[in-house]
């Protein structure tokens, strides 16, 4: 996944001193510009560059653990959280800017007529998103891979690959394990034993707006609103 960073606003008058990792706030710069952070995940590069320091401290920064984040064992790329990234600018004085973002949903269910249902409760529920969906298993990760969504609607039943193998597969990568699950289904057995395995929620059907709106107020809180509420 390639990140990019919405650097408006961001002026670098001073870098921190890569040679001496103080106490946090110590290195930041003195102007708090207004941060964008709209990615999920960032690489050191992309870190540092949203809050106008060298990449070489960001990396300082992740060895001595100021910072957390994944370094790939193979590439020795650093990712880093944007939950982590918030906490650091918060902590040294920015504002990052939290006007609600574009929320990415995939359904992934083997009932089309289902799926038309649900896209149009969350056209009308959503008040700033992307709904995308799929009948084959096997492409919904696919997608998940290239550009995760931030909630994903899966059926447990799914012929190929069964909705628990897919949650599994989504949980086991650092990338995905942050997209909130939701099982969708009529079978009350299915759904019991998807929450067992990690699901952050389950939808059972028949299933009304009303139902689908308070799941996603609880899911992602700030954007289930009706459109122009």
């Amino acid at each position: 996944m390639v990140a990019t960073i919405n650097t408006t606003g961001i002026s670098a008058k001073r870098s921190m001193d890569t040679a001496n990792v103080g106490p946090a706030g110590s290195e930041m710069r003195d102007d708090k510009s207004v941060l964008h952070l709209p990615e999920q995940f960032y690489t050191s590069g992309q870190a540092a560059r949203s809050l106008g320091i060298p990449a070489r401290t960001m990396r300082r920064f992740l060895a001595v653990g100021r910072v957390k984040g994944e370094k790939n064992p193979i590439t020795g790329t650093w990712q880093i959280a944007r939950q982590e990234l918030v906490r650091l600018a918060v902590e040294n004085g920015f504002v990052v800017d939290r006007e609600p973002e574009s929320v990415r949903v995939l359904i992934v269910h083997h009932d089309e007529k289902l799926i038309h249902w649900l896209v149009g409760v969350l056209d009308t529920t959503l008040n700033k998103g992307k709904i995308e969906h799929t009948t084959d298993p096997c492409n919904a990760l696919i997608r998940i891979g290239n550009q995760p969504p931030d909630v994903v609607f899966i059926s447990p039943s799914m012929p190929i690959l069964r909705g628990g193998e897919m949650l599994t597969s989504v949980r086991g990568f650092q990338e995905t394990k942050h997209i909130k699950v939701v099982g969708w289904s009529s079978e009350k057995d299915s759904l019991r034993e998807f929450r067992s395995l990690g699901a952050d929620a389950i939808l059972e059907t028949p299933s009304t707006s009303s139902d689908v709106l308070q799941l996603l107020g609880l899911l992602v809180p700030g954007n289930a609103l009706p459109k122009g509420g």
